[in-house]
């Protein structure tokens, strides 16, 4: 099976070490290197095939930002900084998503996800690359539940609740909850899930009925949110 091959960049050894962490449970991550400089990185880059790097923006002589605006040929790029100023930057160069530092397993899992899902979109052809287990066209996500990895597939989810630093996650046949949050979370997701209140995001294909300001959901009722309403409506395609 096809590994995603990483590079961890970064200038602080401790930071490193807890990306480093978190790739050797992935069994379909290979981290071939780790550097504490952007030049090293770009010089293994030009030497070797790279999918995605875990890249630090605030690193001596060379930055994360200019790294990436000097690359010629530029993989799947994370970005794990301790500054949130650098988003918008950092977006407008294309990078697959942005950790805030210190982020935790399930926020860097997700992150990877959606590497995956780039990855399989642009080779639609090719066998998507999964993480932490071997199993073929998982269209789904992972979540870190106590010191359990699950899976959960998108077309098995009703909807996420925002739990403060934690969310609600509701299956057909289960209900948990995953210390990430609702933003994170939503982030990752396919587009038939839905923002209908900043606490909520649904599963349009499972809403039954709308009664007002409430969404039927199997047995379950959810709100819509006034300021949420003709967005959620429009994406149903109702309006």
């Amino acid at each position: 099976m096809a590994q995603l091959k990483c590079l961890i960049v970064d200038d602080e050894p401790i930071a490193r070490q807890i990306v480093r962490g978190y790739c050797d449970q992935l069994p379909n991550i290979e981290v071939i290197s780790e550097c504490d400089s952007a030049l090293k990185a770009m010089a293994i880059a030009q030497d070797v095939q790279v999918d995605l790097i875990f890249l630090d923006i605030n690193m001596p002589v060379l930055n994360g930002l200019s790294m990436i605006k000097t690359m010629t040929l530029k993989p799947k790029i994370i970005l794990t900084t301790a500054y949130k100023e650098y988003a918008l930057d950092a977006f407008d160069l294309l990078v697959s998503d942005y950790l805030l530092k210190p982020f935790s397993f399930e926020r860097f899992l997700q992150a990877v996800s959606k590497v995956q899902n780039e990855l399989k979109a642009n080779n639609p052809a090719e066998s998507p690359i999964t993480v932490g287990l071997e199993v073929q066209d998982f269209d789904g996500a992972f979540f870190k539940i106590g010191k359990m990895i699950y899976r959960f597939k998108y077309e098995d989810i009703l909807f996420f609740e925002s739990q403060r630093n934690y969310t609600r996650i509701v299956t057909i046949d289960d209900d948990v909850q995953v210390y990430s949050t609702l933003t994170d979370i939503e982030n990752s997701l396919p587009r038939f899930f839905v923002r209908s209140h900043r606490s909520y995001i649904v599963n349009k294909n499972h809403v039954s009925k709308i009664d007002g300001n409430v969404i039927m959901i199997k047995h379950h009722e959810v709100v819509i949110g006034p300021k949420s309403r003709d967005e959620f409506l429009e994406k149903l395609g109702m309006v």
